[in-house]
């Protein structure tokens, strides 16, 4: 849970400029997992027919590929979700160091502190969901490193897309209003678009064209 404590040490944000960076440091982050769970969720598209369907159940280089995008939104949603120490790009640990630099960045000339605090209650709200829970448990048991003594099977604690849509939507609207409150600056993340599954049209074309050849 987040906390307006202040801390015993200086968070290094001393000028406007480094708290923009450290706000573009998270939106860079939460662009790359929105594109790879766009290229994550494009192998899944309804569209696809049953012969693209068939290779990707079969071939294991389409399958690793679909996994590690995966693995990807997970590890990059966890950095900016996970308040722990391990985690310096945490959105948490930016709201306590814009807390503790309150007074160094002129900040109470800029925005309330109400509006910080709604913007922390937002915060609060989406670490604390069984949301960011359920891919914390995923990081830590199986892609941060393995748990040995882990009773659930990796699959079955991938929760459903939708979940993770609504995840990078709340860290999206939480890192706007950021932007928007701190650095008086409009910022609109673009949709990503869901185009990588097009590899399997090219994978048929070529193995149709090798059958008729033999």
């Amino acid at each position: 849970m987040i906390t307006t404590k202040v801390k015993d040490q200086s968070s290094g944000m001393k000028t406007m400029q480094d708290l923009e960076l450290r706000l573009n440091e998270s939106i860079n982050i939460l662009q790359k997992a929105r594109d790879f769970f766009a290229r994550c969720k494009s192998f899944f598209n309804s569209s696809l027919s049953t012969e693209e369907k068939s290779l990707i159940k079969n071939l294991p280089i389409i399958k690793d590929a679909i996994h590690a995008f995966w693995v990807i939104t997970v590890l990059e949603l966890c950095k900016l979700a996970d308040d722990s120490p391990s985690q310096k790009h945490n959105i948490s640990k930016l709201i306590r160091d814009i807390w503790s630099d309150w007074h160094t960045l002129n900040l109470d000339k800029i925005l309330t502190i109400k509006e910080l605090r709604e913007v922390e209650s937002k915060i609060n709200s989406t670490i604390t969901s069984d949301r960011i829970l359920s891919i914390k448990r995923l990081r830590d048991k199986y892609y941060a490193h393995t748990d040995i003594n882990n009773p659930n099977p990796e699959v079955e604690l991938i929760p459903n897309f939708n979940k993770i849509d609504a995840l990078i939507k709340d860290l999206e609207k939480v890192l706007i209003d950021l932007k928007s409150k701190l650095l008086k600056t409009t910022y609109v993340f673009v949709p990503v678009y869901q185009g990588e599954y097009l590899i399997l049209k090219d994978l048929l074309i070529g193995i149709n064209q090798n059958k008729l050849k033999k």
